[in-house]
C-alpha cells in the first residue's frame, strides 16, 4: 500500500501540485580551502508532490542534456549553474 503524503508537506501545497528542484552541486577548492570556481550539477532532479492524488514523481535530468543557456549558447545543462547559479 502506498504511503500517505506527510501532513506537514500538504502546507506548502494545500491547494496545487509543488515542484521542487533539487540540484547536487560539486566545488573546486584550493590548498587553503577556499572555493575558486562556481561549480557544476552533478544531479538534477525535479520533484512533484501532488497533494490530492497522494503522489511524488521524481524526474531525473541527464546532466549532459544539451540545453540553450542565455547568453551563453548551448551546453551541458550541468554548466548552467557555473554561468549563472540557481
Amino acid at each position: 500500500m502506498p504511503k500517505k503524503i506527510p501532513s506537514a508537506l500538504r502546507i506548502f501545497a494545500p491547494d496545487n501540485k509543488l515542484n521542487i528542484l533539487v540540484l547536487g552541486v560539486d566545488f573546486n577548492y584550493d590548498e587553503m580551502g577556499h572555493r575558486i570556481e562556481q561549480g557544476r550539477t552533478d544531479t538534477l532532479l525535479l520533484v512533484q508532490i501532488d497533494p490530492f492524488l497522494d503522489k511524488i514523481n521524481v524526474m531525473s535530468i541527464p546532466r549532459d542534456s544539451l540545453v540553450e543557456i542565455s547568453g551563453m549558447g548551448k551546453h551541458k545543462i550541468n554548466a548552467a549553474f557555473a554561468y549563472g547559479g540557481i
